[in-house]
């Protein structure tokens, strides 16, 4: 899973920063590289942090199958809200808004 070519919505591309894409993509590929089995359907939740006044970009990471939820924080400019999916269906992987399905 997650290991062919990786795409993204137009809705993606416009409203998600770059660099936020490539953030999760390099989540979902960290657990790759580590051997953990993951779903074809990954779910990201972001939102805002705020720690001793610093902005940050708090993404909440989570798989059905087999279950698990990982919680993560970056340092970043530019804070994307809202949730994002990616998926695989074995041929390529894409990431999408729930609002495109």
């Amino acid at each position: 899973m997650f290991d062919s070519s990786k795409y993204t919505t137009q809705s993606v591309a416009d409203r998600v920063p770059l660099h936020v894409q490539i953030m999760l993509w390099t989540l979902i590929k960290r657990k790759r590289l580590a051997g953990e089995e993951l779903d074809y359907f990954q779910v990201f939740e972001l939102s805002l942090y705020i720690d001793g006044g610093q902005s940050l970009q708090k993404v909440i990471h989570r798989q059905e199958v087999p279950p698990f939820a990982e919680m993560h924080y970056f340092d970043t400019e530019e804070v994307y809200v809202g949730k994002i999916w990616a998926m695989d269906n074995g041929g390529y992987a894409t990431m999408l808004l729930p609002s495109d399905h």
